[in-house]
């Protein structure tokens, strides 16, 4: 784990070459004081509240609609603290809505990149990344949505 400073550099590098109404996709990872967690938030969002560790830049995406794309909507599981974020509004289990994050493409779309869901049992933990695969015990749950890629990741 990084634990990177978000700056005004990424706010800046978003509006180089980008559509205005892109906006960068933070991922951070938890912590409680000193103590991490295993959880990730995705923000657009450079100073969220909470005590969250900054990792990067994960991929970019849209602050308002625009045609094609769908709202990406934030939950929240009150019991495991996991921040679930799906283009369904309506998702089953204990989730609590918190609202739409951003837009993005529910197809490819020229530019775009897929961003995977995955789950980690052990930490009750959904991640998002444009990796199509991963290391350890996070079990693939699909293609999420389509967002523009970090090429600098």
């Amino acid at each position: 784990r990084k634990n990177l400073k978000l700056s005004d550099k990424y706010q800046s590098k978003n509006n180089l070459g980008l559509d205005k109404n892109k906006k960068t996709i933070f991922i951070l990872g938890g912590s409680q004081g000193s103590k991490t967690i295993n959880e990730h938030f995705y923000t657009k969002s450079s100073n969220p509240k909470g005590s969250w560790i900054a990792e990067g830049v994960e991929f970019y995406a849209y602050n308002e609609q625009v045609e094609g794309t769908v709202p990406i909507y934030r939950f929240l599981h009150n019991s495991y603290k996991d921040h679930f974020y799906t283009r369904n509004s309506n998702p089953d289990g204990n989730w609590k809505k918190q609202g739409v994050e951003f837009y993005a493409y529910p197809t490819s779309v020229e530019g775009t990149v897929p961003v995977y869901r995955y789950y980690s049992k052990v930490n009750k933990d959904h991640f998002y990344t444009t990796e199509s695969s991963l290391e350890g015990d996070w079990i693939e749950q699909g293609i999420e949505f389509y967002a523009f890629p970090n090429i600098d990741k």
